[in-house]
């Protein structure tokens, strides 16, 4: 029997962010039409149109939709594809939805912040939560005759592969994938046989990651140069993973001054630790925990300024959130540092402040005068790790993703034993096996 199978790409296509895949397949149910995730993509303008996935045509006769793990970018369209028409079964552990939850009613109330207005509202979202299907890890069910499977990414708490079977053939999707062991989870270290389709994420298939230990030593030790100097140190961070990796690693020295949590980071490391199984070791994070002191909002954030600290705060690429407020209080002091510890996409203001040395503070660009240190501490596989995994799986077809060109051009160049795919935005790839 002939499989046709249809892939079109809203987002996630030669860059990183709105990942949105959408498959158009027969199976023995008839027709179906699934996405694999619904993000969107924070940029430096937060345009409309920049922001979501691009069109999708009748999102009421989309069937199913399957998502890999928690973050904005993988989950921050679905209340705008709900208000579009988006009424299908979305599938999910309960640790994702839990989490999605919050960063998607924090998205809503940012966009109110920024634009006074949004294209969905709280309702949307409500109503999203109530679609959700929770799947257990490992769990085999089937939706419109196409079977699914859930497997571990290491890459946050809760994060998936997705293995789809349509007819015997079997379709593997990474979402975003860790192997590397970190304080807060294990690796991935899933077996997967029989691809016969592969969609990789490829956000680091050009460079390696420094060894961890070393880096966290250097982390660790440039905090501590930074608090004898008499300076203060402002870690943006992920709410969702990195911040809680930056807490343990900070729970590991005594700096003699206090350590601040503020942003959606907080809210997520209690929802964490209320599902201490998904961890490596719960009592890590919570023995870090305990030793932080949460902000509870402007007033305190005011006092925490005028002291020596360690501030740990959203968002990770500084582009909102109370990182903006104490960047204002931080940059022009030249013994103050700033740490960056995860990705920084293009046109982000992380970005700029490590090629540019300037800030965006609300309407302001400033010189930043204080010290800037980049870190690699994420929470995706480097390039052996991507390279060993697509080896051991020798899928038929690959199709390379969620990665800037460069990275996604260094794995296809690499690859000459599968049928290698890397599309544009709006591209579409028929598959016939």
């Amino acid at each position: 029997m002939e499989n046709r199978f249809l892939f079109k790409f809203h987002g996630a296509a030669k860059e990183v962010g709105r990942s949105c895949i959408e498959i158009c397949a027969t199976g023995p149910e008839g027709p179906a039409r699934i996405l694999l995730d619904a993000g969107l993509k924070i940029t430096e303008d937060r345009e409309f149109f920049d922001d979501y996935p691009t069109e999708i045509d009748r999102p009421d006769e989309i069937d199913a939709v399957f998502l890999s793990h928690a973050h904005l970018d993988h989950t921050g369209a679905l209340p705008f594809l709900n208000h579009m028409g988006l009424e299908c079964p979305i599938l999910c552990n309960s640790l994702t939805k839990e989490v999605a939850k919050l960063l998607l009613m924090d998205s809503l109330k940012i966009e109110l912040l920024e634009k006074h207005s949004s294209v969905y509202n709280k309702n949307n979202i409500t109503r999203v939560m109530d679609l959700i299907r929770p799947i257990s890890m490992y769990q085999k069910d089937h939706i419109k005759g196409i079977w699914y499977k859930f497997y571990d990414a290491g890459h946050i708490p809760g994060s998936t592969c997705i293995v789809l079977e349509i007819n015997g053939k079997r379709i593997l999707y990474t979402g975003d994938v860790n192997h590397i062991e970190t304080n807060l989870l294990h690796g991935s270290n899933e077996k997967f046989n029989n691809i016969d389709i592969m969609i990789c994420e490829s956000t680091y298939g050009d460079r390696e990651h420094p060894n961890r230990e070393s880096e966290e030593k250097r982390f660790l030790d440039t905090i501590q140069r930074t608090i004898e100097d008499g300076g203060s140190v402002l870690v943006p961070a992920f709410a969702v993973g990195r911040a809680q990796e930056v807490l343990m690693m900070l729970s590991k020295r005594h700096f003699g001054v206090p350590i601040y949590l503020d942003g959606m980071a907080k809210k997520v490391t209690k929802l964490y630790m209320q599902n201490g199984a998904s961890l490596k070791d719960a009592s890590a994070l919570e023995k870090a925990w305990s030793g932080a002191i949460p902000i509870g909002g402007w007033q305190d954030r005011k006092e925490v300024v005028k002291q020596q600290a360690i501030i740990v705060t959203t968002s990770g690429m500084m582009d909102g959130g109370p990182v903006i407020e104490y960047a204002r209080h931080h940059y022009f002091e030249t013994k103050n540092l700033i740490v960056l510890t995860g990705y920084q996409a293009e046109g982000c203001n992380g970005r700029m402040l490590l090629e540019e040395g300037t800030l965006k503070l609300n309407e302001d660009v400033v010189k930043v005068r204080c010290k800037v240190e980049k870190f690699d501490f994420s929470a995706h596989s480097g390039c052996a790790q991507l390279k060993t995994m697509i080896k051991n799986i020798k899928p038929k077809v690959l199709i390379l993703q969620h990665g800037e060109e460069k990275s996604i051009k260094n794995l296809a160049s690499w690859c000459d034993f599968s049928e290698v795919h890397t599309p544009d935005i709006d591209e579409e790839i028929e598959v016939i096996m």
